[in-house]
């Protein structure tokens, strides 16, 4: 289902402990779908249950600039067990 006037897509990926294959998966589902909602502005979230990487972690650093040249104002975090989206 798609809201107009509702300019944010969240892509939700949940895995145990390998975050950069949540994210690859994550991009990969955005680069399918972005040809039916290129007007959307990608957040792609991974949970894992455990070893998510800190926010400076040179592996996630690279992703967020794959991501940004891809999508522009994209976003993507890891959380470890709990994700807050205020």
């Amino acid at each position: 289902m798609m809201f107009p006037e509702c300019l944010n897509a969240f892509f939700v990926e949940l895995k145990g402990q390998d975050w950069e294959k949540a994210v690859s998966q994550l991009n990969n589902t955005v680069k399918l779908l972005f040809p039916i909602m290129n007007e959307y502005i990608p957040h792609l979230r991974a949970v894992v249950r455990r070893k998510a990487p800190t926010t400076n972690y040179v592996s996630l650093r690279k992703w967020r600039k794959v991501i940004l040249s891809q999508y522009s104002d994209a976003t993507i975090e890891v959380k470890a067990r709990f994700f807050d989206e205020v």
